[in-house]
């Protein structure tokens, strides 16, 4: 019933497009009937492409609003089985707003970017180094990254046994170094164990930090002893034997 009621729509378009085919004859004439009939059959039977099973049979599909709503295709037209892959070769979908429902598209700025931005560095060592001095000197492992640009932040992490000859007359400094800079900015050490209280002490430091470079940087650990006359030891357990100690970079977002 739709259809024929469409027809009578489109009769006067094709009408016009057809010329004066049917002319004023008497409306009884059987001839001008089955004019109208093939006419209706051919208008129907041409102009609405196929979508079966993944292929198009047209060469090209011309939506003209930005919806075509549920009912606006007919069910027996689409006959759809399986979308098994969409190959786009090199193009790409633009022009798409970001998403605000959970059905929706995400445009590419709505999708979130890796936490890290470039592989861990992760090192580790067992080499004991000795320092009985006030200055500062390198100890255990190291672990050097060349940033992706000049606003990489980095979070580093160590771990490693400090040990104190003379725990009653001197406190052991730990820190660590991007390069030849001390990041500590206590001038204290970020980790300065009382010397009351302890001979050998499993640390560990996490901190981030902004080199504002894309050059290599290199962070360690550095040691050393605050006052008195001890001796400070890193990766070296109670009995001053070596043990393991670690440092890990990360670059992240």
């Amino acid at each position: 019933m739709k259809r024929w009621l469409l027809a009578l729509l489109l009769l006067p378009s094709l009408a016009l497009a057809e010329g004066p085919k049917y002319g004023h004859s008497d409306p009884n004439d059987a001839q001008e009937f089955q004019n109208l009939y093939n006419d209706l059959r051919k208008l129907f039977n041409k102009t609405i492409p196929t979508i079966n099973a993944g292929t198009v049979n047209a060469s090209t599909i011309t939506v003209s609003s930005a919806t075509i709503a549920d009912a606006a295709i007919a069910k027996e037209v689409v006959q759809v089985s399986t979308i098994n892959a969409l190959s786009m070769n090199a193009h790409k979908i633009t022009g798409l707003a970001n998403g605000t429902a959970a059905t929706d598209a995400a445009a590419f700025g709505q999708i979130a970017t890796p936490f890290l931005l470039s592989a861990p560095v992760f090192s580790s060592s067992s080499v004991k180094t000795s320092n009985a001095s006030t200055t500062y000197v390198a100890a255990g492992p190291s672990a050097t990254i060349t940033p992706q640009s000049s606003s990489s932040r980095f979070i580093v992490c160590t771990s490693g046994e400090l040990l104190n000859s003379n725990e009653a007359v001197s406190n052991a400094q730990l820190t660590i170094f991007r390069n030849s800079t001390d990041l500590d900015v206590t001038g204290n050490g970020m980790t300065r164990p009382d010397s009351s209280t302890f001979l050998t002490r499993y640390t560990s430091i996490c901190l981030g930090d902004s080199p504002a470079t894309a050059s290599a940087v290199t962070y360690q650990v550095y040691i050393k002893r605050q006052q008195g006359t001890s001796t400070i030891s890193y990766t070296a357990d109670s009995g001053g034997k070596s043990s393991m100690a670690f440092i890990v970079v990360l670059e992240v977002k």
